[in-house]
């Protein structure tokens, strides 16, 4: 399927990788972002990929207020299903289910007695991932070690061994960073211009994804900031990442929060016209809606 480039390329004044408050006008940043990349035509596709379902809904009500067309939300695993799962079928290899990687996450040496509990199953799970990318020889050192560790090593390899006719979403997020690299990607019209919205981390395989959609410039990565150094870290080193292939980040200064207040009352200096950082923003409430009627 031929690609329109006026509906697919990254806008001008649009960056490629930004940093700005995420306390910021959520629907301002949408809507600025969305009416620059359809460009005029307001059937022109946009996909926005954020950090969660429910943060997705709450984006798409807000851009509703203002009315909008042919924009998609959705997840990184569904974007990355989107675009890798044809190649994958068609090599036959059929979807890890949660059920599935359980029962082959089985341990019959020291873990045995606990392997059925959910908190090892899912400590072994985390644990695959992060020596997914190992190489033979760092798990031969690894299992070297013994013990624990060589238990740990010889059943991640029968893992692999037992899934490899399956995929899971690292497989996926590669499979769709090849296919976009390769061009069998039919379905990249449909999905138009890609913003990546506000998202705190990023596996190998989605940061190999985001650079093949990069290369074609179809895509921009917005990330949030909130001031403060600690919960900032991971976005930092997310965007430290995402910097050889998106350049440098254009910086928005996060806004310090200002109230008046009787600076006396609270500081003991007497004088009642001094500005006091807020504790919290003002203007914001929270809404507790226990189904989607109520919300």
């Amino acid at each position: 399927m031929a690609l329109n480039a006026k509906q697919t390329l990254r806008p001008d004044d649009c960056p490629k990788l930004a940093l700005h408050p995420a306390s910021g006008d959520l629907s301002a940043h949408l809507r600025r972002i969305v009416d620059s990349a359809q460009q005029g035509d307001p059937l022109a596709p946009v996909t926005v990929v954020g950090p969660s379902v429910y943060s997705n809904l709450t984006m798409r009500h807000e851009l509703g207020r203002y009315g909008f067309a042919n924009v998609r939300f959705l997840v990184f695993p569904r974007l990355a299903e989107f675009l890798g799962a044809p190649s994958l079928a068609s090599q036959g290899r059929r979807p890890l289910t949660p059920v599935l990687e359980n029962a082959a996450v089985n341990s019959p040496g020291v873990l045995s007695q606990v392997s059925s509990h959910s908190s090892t199953i899912l400590s072994i799970r985390r644990t695959f991932r992060q020596i997914r990318y190992a190489s033979e020889g760092a798990l031969d050192l690894l299992a070297g070690q013994g013990g624990l560790r060589k238990e740990v090593v010889e059943l991640y390899r029968n893992f692999r061994e037992q899934t490899k006719e399956f995929y899971d979403a690292e497989d996926l997020a590669k499979a769709a960073a090849e296919a976009v690299r390769a061009g069998r990607t039919a379905g990249l019209a449909d999905l138009g211009f890609i913003l990546f919205f506000r998202l705190s981390s990023m596996s190998l395989g989605e940061k190999d994804l985001v650079a093949a959609l990069a290369s074609t410039d179809r895509c921009a990565v917005l990330l949030g900031l909130t001031g403060d150094a600690g919960a900032d870290a991971p976005v930092e080193t997310l965007a430290h990442d995402l910097f050889p292939f998106l350049g440098a980040p254009e910086r928005q200064a996060v806004p310090l929060p200002v109230f008046p207040a009787k600076a006396g009352n609270l500081l003991g200096t007497g004088r009642n016209d001094e500005q006091i950082p807020a504790l919290a923003p003002s203007g914001k409430r929270l809404l507790i809606a226990p189904d989607p009627h109520e919300e």
